[in-house]
């Protein structure tokens, strides 16, 4: 697909106002035009008066077993990028910090990467990527055993 087709796909599913087919099209377009970046495709949007936006979030902890990548496949970007409809303010605080203001989001969108899943060995003992628990270099970790459950009624854990 061209990417001139694909812009169209996009227009046409900014005008329908359904998320998922706007989501669906903009990673459509950014496979037909592998140059353009987070901050490229936001100002076309808004240059074209899109409902559409994306927006760059800032999450205090990303899990262990996700990372954060770009357009490009740069992996470990600082901001969430998250595609939405209409204003950012309807968002759910949960979801992460927000800029500020428009200019903060655009600089934010140049760290900024969609959050997938991660397939390299996590390590449960030292909270590392990169190694298993098996082969983790640090003192393997004291497993807080956890009391049985016990009866409310009676106190047995036989039951």
């Amino acid at each position: 697909i061209s990417s001139e087709e694909a812009w169209k796909k996009l227009l046409e599913a900014d005008k329908e106002k359904d998320p998922e087919d706007f989501k669906e099209a903009i990673e459509l377009y950014a496979k037909a035009t592998p140059e353009e970046t987070f901050q490229s495709i936001e100002r076309r949007l808004r240059d074209s008066n899109c409902n559409g936006r994306i927006i760059a979030l800032e999450r205090p902890e990303i899990p262990l077993t996700k990372v954060l990548v770009d357009l490009q496949g740069n992996t470990n970007k600082k901001y969430v990028a998250r595609i939405i409809m209409g204003s950012p303010s309807r968002l759910a605080r949960t979801a992460g910090n927000r800029a500020n203001s428009e200019k903060e989001n655009f600089e934010w969108l140049a760290d900024s990467g969609f959050m997938v899943d991660d397939f390299s060995p996590v390590c449960f003992n030292c909270k590392q990527k990169g190694h298993s628990s098996k082969d983790c270099p640090e003192p393997k970790r004291e497993i807080e055993k956890q009391a049985p459950l016990t009866c409310q009624n009676c106190g047995s854990s036989e039951h």
